[in-house]
C-alpha cells in the first residue's frame, strides 16, 4: 500500500464562460438542509477546475447531469494536480421556486501508473417533503485514501432571470480539508471553506 497523506485537500471551482465570471451562492440560514445555495444559470457554459493535493492522480473525464466532458490536466507536481473541464447547462430545466433538480456528476481518474485510483461522483438527492430542496451529494473515491463525501445545495436559474444568479456572495472555490480514516475507507471532512 502506498503512503497515504495525513491530510488530503480538494478544491472545486466554477466560473461562468466566456469571461470567467464569478459564481455566487446565497445564504439560506436555517430554512433548508444547508445554509448555502450555489446559483447556476441555464443556457450557460461553466469552466470547472478540480485541484487535488497531493498530486498523485490523473483524472480523465467528468460527467455532470448525464453530459460527459473531458478533464484536461493543466499542471501537475508532487504537491498538487490541477484539472479543468467545461459544463454546458443548455437544455437544463430551471429550478422552480422552493425546489431543486437532480444532477449527477462523475469524474473518472487513474493513478500515475494507470491503475484506477479515483472516482468522483456527485449526485443530487431527492428532497425531503419539507423543506423542498435537493442537495447535491459529492463522492470522491481514492483507492489508497478512502472516499470523500460532502453535500451541496444548488439552484438553476432561468437564463431570462440571469440577474438573480448574480445576487449573493461570490466565491472562487470550495476547499475541503480531509483526513483519511484508519481503514482507508472514508475521508473525514475536517473543514469546508467557501473562498
Amino acid at each position: 500500500m502506498a503512503d497515504v497523506p495525513q491530510i488530503v485537500k480538494i478544491g472545486i471551482s466554477l466560473k461562468m464562460l466566456p469571461n470567467n465570471t464569478a459564481v455566487f451562492f446565497k445564504s439560506d440560514g436555517a430554512r433548508f438542509g444547508q445554509t448555502r445555495t450555489i446559483k447556476l444559470l441555464t443556457g450557460s457554459k461553466y469552466k470547472i477546475e478540480v485541484v487535488v493535493k497531493p498530486g498523485a492522480v490523473e483524472a480523465t473525464s467528468m460527467s455532470l447531469g448525464g453530459v460527459t466532458f473531458p478533464l484536461e490536466q493543466q499542471s501537475k507536481d508532487p504537491q498538487s494536480v490541477v484539472y479543468s473541464g467545461r459544463y454546458d447547462t443548455e437544455g437544463v430545466t430551471h429550478t422552480k421556486s422552493g425546489e431543486r433538480q437532480p444532477v449527477q456528476i462523475n469524474i473518472q481518474a487513474a493513478s500515475a501508473d494507470q491503475h484506477p485510483a479515483v472516482q468522483i461522483n456527485i449526485q443530487v438527492g431527492i428532497p425531503p417533503p419539507s423543506p423542498p430542496r435537493q442537495p447535491v451529494q459529492i463522492n470522491i473515491q481514492f483507492t489508497e485514501a478512502g472516499e470523500f463525501e460532502t453535500v451541496w445545495q444548488v439552484k438553476y436559474y432561468n437564463y431570462n432571470k440571469r440577474d438573480h444568479c448574480q445576487w449573493g456572495n461570490s466565491f472562487n472555490s470550495i476547499e475541503y480539508e480531509c483526513k483519511p480514516n484508519d481503514t482507508r475507507t472514508l475521508m473525514w471532512v475536517n473543514k469546508e471553506t467557501f473562498i
